[in-house]
């Protein structure tokens, strides 16, 4: 008999934990084996058209602290009238908001992005209340994108429940077989990410500040404020270009010769899976979550000498057999940890493993 789940997140907005929830529910996806609705507290975009029809949609509507009341009846009410089996959360505070909602029978799974030790987005006040109505329980069951980020919230966090480990994917979009080939001519790199402080965009444009007259370019793909780093670039005259958001990316990725990422701190950036499966080299900050994610499957610089890892680049623009190797590892690796076919079977075991306990 098929299961009803409930999902939950903060919003619909484009971000590494709703790109997540919502290719598993894209059609072919988790919805071929159960029922499932989604509820995000408020905002979206236009992430909700590709979901499977199938899904149940809805917007909770929650604007401030002063909705929660009604926010809780609505959830209780979505709870009961759907005969939900179990509760799927994803970020802080849609995770403890569905646990505060939730009757004490049904069981709750809650998916956990990021480094909890660096984790410098999520406000004080909401950690507190996730350890206390969260955390502190024995009701849900924790899944963890890499031994890392479980090793490091088990370090901070004394939670006594179950936990599991389940990898990001990439869509089957970014699978491609071509011809790896490196143009002579010109040596584009390509950064994907919203401009957020964690992305370290100003150290790339550090880096390409060494590579002036050459070559070398930079794109970079992602939203946010970046008015400030345009007058950057247009006052410094760096070979870089700011490309804004693309939904596209699955195509985008295929007109560059390396992968970027500048990253100080990282949860398991989806990004890194994607450009592997595109058949794109990956050079990565080599901060100890993507070293996990990736392993020897990608190239790594410092986040301390920009002129140093300048003349990697430079190295690695003349050197097309060794970034096709890289390439192909890394695209190796992403077929057979990576792709959504694994993830969907892995989490329907952790689904039916905390119901039959």
């Amino acid at each position: 008999m098929r299961k009803n789940v409930l999902h939950i997140i903060n919003s619909l907005t484009v971000g590494g934990a709703e790109m997540l929830l919502v290719n598993t529910l894209t059609p072919g996806g988790l919805q071929d084996h159960t029922n499932n609705i989604l509820v995000y507290l408020n905002k979206h975009s236009t992430l909700p058209e590709k979901l499977d029809k199938g899904v149940k949609v809805i917007d909770l509507g929650y604007t401030s602290f002063l909705k929660l009341p009604v926010v809780l009846r609505k959830l209780k009410k979505i709870i009961k009238e759907n005969n939900i089996d179990i509760i799927h959360s994803h970020l802080t505070p849609a995770g403890f908001y569905a646990r505060m909602a939730a009757p004490r029978k049904i069981m709750q799974v809650h998916t956990l992005h990021t480094t909890y030790s660096d984790d410098r987005e999520t406000r004080g006040i909401l950690k507190w209340m996730e350890r206390i109505f969260l955390f502190k329980h024995k009701r849900p069951s924790l899944i963890f994108l890499s031994a890392l980020l479980r090793s490091n919230f088990l370090s901070h966090v004394n939670f006594k429940g179950p936990s599991f480990i389940l990898a990001n994917f990439a869509e089957d979009s970014f699978f491609i077989e071509k011809e790896i080939i490196f143009p002579n001519d010109k040596f584009n790199i390509v950064a994907v990410g919203s401009f957020r402080p964690p992305k370290n965009y100003p150290y790339l444009l550090k880096i390409s500040g060494f590579l002036k007259n050459s070559n070398i370019h930079f794109y970079i793909y992602g939203g946010g404020g970046t008015r400030q780093v345009q007058k950057i670039i247009q006052e410094e005259g760096l070979p870089v270009t700011l490309m804004g958001q693309q939904d596209n990316i699955s195509e985008v990725l295929q007109n560059y010769c390396l992968f970027i990422m500048t990253s100080t701190r990282e949860g398991y950036p989806l990004t890194v899976i994607e450009a592997m499966a595109a058949k794109l080299p990956c050079f990565l900050s080599d901060i100890p979550t993507l070293k996990d994610i990736a392993g020897e499957n990608a190239l790594y610089f410092c986040l301390h000498d920009a002129e140093a890892v300048a003349k990697q680049v430079r190295a690695l623009s003349v050197n097309a057999e060794f970034l096709r190797s890289i390439a192909e590892k890394g695209h190796a690796f992403a077929l057979k940890n990576g792709i959504r076919g694994k993830y969907i079977k892995e989490l329907l075991n952790i689904y039916n493993a905390v119901l039959s306990s």
